[in-house]
């Protein structure tokens, strides 16, 4: 769940997913990056969705930052 100014509660660190809309119909690779020790969780081939793009996140510590590309 998100607080009112948009951060994720950090009493939720697990089970978190990211929709990434707009994205064409295919196939993707999506990383995801824990941002404050700069290590990467998880590198994953993805397919879209209706409406877009639904991405599973990995158990995070404070923040996580997703770059997905075409595959």
């Amino acid at each position: 769940p998100l607080l009112p100014d948009g951060r994720v509660d950090p009493a939720v660190r697990r089970g978190a997913s990211v929709r990434v809309p707009g994205l064409a119909p295919g196939a993707y690779r999506a990383a995801v990056w824990d941002t404050q020790a700069g290590a990467l969780l998880g590198d994953a081939a993805v397919l879209t969705e209706v409406g877009g793009l639904r991405l599973e996140v990995p158990a995070f510590v404070v923040a996580v930052a997703v770059a997905v590309r075409a595959a």
